[in-house]
C-alpha cells in the first residue's frame, strides 16, 4: 500500500516517464513511483 505524504505535492514527469503502482514496482511503501519504458544502461 502506498505511503501517504504529509503534504500535497504536484509535479510533471519528463517525457517518456509514466506513473506505476508502487506494489508492482517492488516498492510497496513508496508514495509515488515512475518508470521509463526504455531505461538506459545506467
Amino acid at each position: 500500500m502506498p505511503t501517504a505524504l504529509p503534504v500535497p505535492i504536484q509535479f510533471e514527469l519528463p517525457e517518456g516517464w509514466r506513473p506505476a503502482p508502487p506494489d508492482e514496482a517492488g516498492a510497496p511503501r513508496a508514495a509515488f513511483v515512475a518508470r521509463h519504458p526504455h531505461p538506459d544502461a545506467g
